[in-house]
């Protein structure tokens, strides 16, 4: 699996390397605080992102984040340099001002997508952990994200598969024991 897991992050370290040198800005992406650099390529039309989520669980309910069009589970873009679980708890400590533990890996996504007008492939990481009540959340419905627009709700987990998610994956991840990791492909239908 480490084998895996290596082969994996070494493609995509070479293919964000090989974007900057084709953009011309490989120096300047080094030298501009790399720490903060998203993993997001455009080009022309279309556009790669690697993103990273959590599945947050609170007894029979799950937290779920709204754009006010559909829900999603809450992250974020992994920055360059980071790992997947370094990505979560960064987007969870901007977004809710918490720190989780015990996150275990439940899902890779591969997702194809149209997005404002571009071609979008997302390769999305969710991770899965289960809250209890030493955390201030738990006691609200709703929560303001600290950092965008963006709202958290609790909602029960039977209840999940009546709202508009995306990606799709989600409602199979909270049906799921999730006691193993899913790969996961969606194809927008054109």
């Amino acid at each position: 699996m480490k084998l895996c897991k290596m082969i994996f992050f070494s493609f995509y370290y070479d293919f964000f390397m090989l974007q900057c040198i084709k953009r011309g800005n490989y120096m300047d992406t080094l030298s501009n605080n790399v720490d903060k650099l998203n993993i997001h390529f455009k080009q022309h039309d279309i556009t790669f992102n690697f993103r990273v989520g959590v599945m947050i669980e609170y007894k029979d309910k799950v937290l779920l984040e709204t754009n006010g069009k559909f829900w999603n589970f809450i992250g974020g873009r992994v920055h360059f340099g980071d790992s997947t679980i370094e990505a979560i708890n960064r987007e969870v400590k901007e977004e809710l001002d918490i720190t989780l533990k015990n996150l275990k890996l439940i899902n890779v996504s591969e997702l194809f997508f149209d997005w404002q007008g571009n071609s979008v492939h997302e390769l999305f990481f969710i991770y899965k952990t289960t809250l209890d009540d030493s955390y201030d959340i738990v006691k609200s419905d709703t929560i303001k994200c600290l950092d965008t627009n963006d709202n958290f709700k609790w909602h029960k987990k039977s209840d999940v598969k009546n709202l508009v998610c995306k990606p799709a994956v989600i409602y199979d991840l909270v049906k799921s024991d999730c006691s193993y990791v899913t790969h996961y492909v969606e194809k927008q239908n054109k």
